[in-house]
């Protein structure tokens, strides 16, 4: 694993289902963290990113934006926002469920879903 297993999913799922041209995984890193550099609170605006991070969101953002960084919740929500959509994480671990992402946190049936599946758990 390089560390771009999110990136790699979830850019073939936004070209799956045309939501954007065959963007590679390191265009898509690129603008996911220029979103949030340009947007650091939450899409409602109440809260700081910082608080969801363990440094501050600086620093988060310098090694965020470092090709084979791991990507996170943070940045799932960022893909939300940026292409109007919603990510259903889907794991091979018996333990972990499967999850919505959406900007909102809540279903929304007027936006697309999509399936992201990146890394079989071992």
């Amino acid at each position: 694993m390089d560390g771009n297993c999110q990136f790699h999913a979830v850019a073939d799922q936004l070209y799956m289902w045309n939501l954007n041209s065959n963007m590679s995984h390191d265009e898509l890193h690129s603008n996911v963290v220029g979103h949030l550099r340009d947007n650091p609170n939450t899409s409602d605006g109440s809260e700081s990113l910082e608080h969801f991070v363990t440094t501050d969101f600086s620093t988060y953002l310098h090694k965020m934006s470092k090709t084979g960084e791991f990507g996170d919740n943070i940045t799932l929500k960022a893909v939300c926002e940026l292409y109007n959509t919603q990510i259903v994480v889907v794991s091979s671990n018996p333990d972990f469920s499967p999850r919505l992402v959406s900007a909102s946190n809540q279903y929304d049936h007027g936006k697309p879903c999509r399936r992201s599946t990146a890394v079989q758990w071992k």
